[in-house]
C-alpha cells in the first residue's frame, strides 16, 4: 500500500516533517510526498531521504529533478496516482473493492491480498 500526501502539501508543512509522520507511525512502506510545483521541495525532500515524491513542474525542472532522484534510488512522479479518499469513503464496500480491484494491483497501490 502507498500512503499519499494531499495535494501540495510539502509546501505546507515541508518534507521533514512528513518524515517525522512517517516515523512517529512507524511507516515502513512507499509513499508520495506531493511538492506541487515546487522544485526546491522536491530536492528537500531527496536530500533529506524520501523515497517518493510528487512534482507538477515544467519538464526542464522536472528532469533536473529527476536525475538527482535516480541518484539517491528514489521515485519522481509528474502527478499522483489514483488514491482511495478514506475521509470522503466511509463505505466498507468502497474500501474492499479499491483492496481487491485488479486494475490496481501492480501500481503499489495495494497488494491485491486484502
Amino acid at each position: 500500500m502507498t500512503l499519499l500526501s494531499p495535494p501540495g502539501f510539502a509546501l505546507y508543512a515541508g518534507a521533514p516533517w512528513w518524515l517525522a509522520l512517517l516515523a512517529s507511525a512507524s511507516f515502513t512502506g512507499f509513499s508520495l510526498l506531493d511538492c506541487g510545483n515546487a522544485a526546491g521541495r522536491a530536492l528537500e525532500a531527496l536530500r533529506i531521504g524520501l523515497c517518493g515524491v510528487i512534482l507538477s513542474a515544467e519538464a526542464v525542472i522536472f528532469d533536473q529533478i529527476a536525475a538527482i532522484a535516480r541518484e539517491t534510488n528514489a521515485e519522481l512522479w509528474h502527478a499522483a496516482p489514483p488514491a482511495f479518499d478514506a475521509t470522503a469513503n466511509s463505505d466498507d464496500a468502497q474500501l474492499r473493492h479499491w483492496l481487491t480491484d485488479p486494475a490496481l494491483t501492480g501500481l503499489g497501490l495495494t497488494d491485491g491480498q486484502n
